[in-house]
């Protein structure tokens, strides 16, 4: 949409009402859909870091300046149709909203005709907190398309700030900064009880997240390092065992490590005497004889 149609709000839960689209930036641009199609799957496959060290370096990297970076190229002759907004706004760490909506749609102006409202939008970036450009944010490099003239995106958004700390503890081994966890609606607009437009609501959770990197002290990778190597030979010694036994009882080791049992003839699996078919000299012994036999 052109900038003349458009108009940016803030709305917090204190009553502060601020017109954004007055101290934000403008400018009149080319919506170029495959380039910004491309940048967002470049941001899916690249991914986050993990690492707090890789965190704070990204943070010290500059970047160009974001004025006129996107102003794109028409075709010969076309005056640009879409609008690009950029800047800051002081906002207090309460519940609030940023709307970018359409004159007359949910606040004053002239109206704008339905047919000339088309809010398919790409974010370059959108922080909280110390401006850093290196750093990716969840928002950063998102692109919506908007199927018809009256619809609406919101962005819920929880805002944790956050400290990373380095192994060396420093200032200069530290940045302050904001995380957030985002969820996206999309939604056609049916009736008079919401308007098309933007929305970006955010709440700042009342808790911090402190990130420190530590280096782990020799004498405890010792420890866990013979922590795991006793761990490893308990378990081949149980699986040893185990493994015996299943192939002893199978029979795969031979008479050598295999029982044999007979088979009486009743069924059972002991030989008892009556199951022998001659009987010994043992067996028609009294015990008296038995006795003085073994005397002799």
């Amino acid at each position: 949409m052109p900038c003349q149609f458009l108009r940016i709000d803030f709305l917090d839960r204190t009553g502060n009402h601020k017109v954004a689209s007055a101290n934000a930036k403008r400018e009149a641009t080319y919506f170029d859909y495959k380039r910004y199609n491309r940048l967002t799957r470049q941001k899916k496959e690249m991914g986050s870091e993990e690492h707090v060290h890789d965190i704070i370096k990204l943070s010290k990297k500059k970047k160009k300046p974001v004025n006129g970076r996107y102003t794109g190229k028409g075709e010969r002759g076309e005056l640009p149709q879409a609008c690009r907004f950029y800047g800051t706004i002081e906002v207090n760490k309460v519940k609030a909203s940023v709307h970018v909506t359409a004159y007359g749609h949910g606040y004053g102006g002239q109206h704008v005709p339905h047919e000339r409202m088309n809010f398919t939008h790409f974010i370059d970036e959108f922080s909280f907190g110390q401006l850093y450009p290196s750093l990716v944010n969840p928002l950063d490099e998102t692109l919506m398309v908007a199927d018809r003239e009256m619809m609406s995106f919101t962005y819920q958004m929880n805002v944790v700030p956050t400290t990373y700390t380095g192994i060396n503890g420093g200032k200069r081994d530290m940045i302050v900064t904001n995380q957030y966890a985002v969820n996206t609606y999309k939604s056609e607009i049916v009736d008079d009880s919401a308007h098309p437009g933007i929305y970006f609501n955010y709440d700042v959770e009342p808790i911090a997240v402190r990130v420190k990197e530590v280096r782990v002290p020799i004498s405890k990778f010792i420890v866990r390092l013979c922590s795991v190597v006793g761990g490893a030979f308990v378990m081949i010694g149980f699986l040893s065992t185990l493994i015996t036994r299943l192939m002893s009882h199978m029979g795969i080791f031979g008479d050598k490590y295999s029982s044999v049992r007979g088979v009486g003839s009743d069924g059972r699996g002991a030989l008892g005497i009556l199951d022998m078919s001659e009987a010994t000299k043992a067996d028609v012994m009294v015990p008296d004889q038995l006795f003085n036999e073994k005397s002799n």
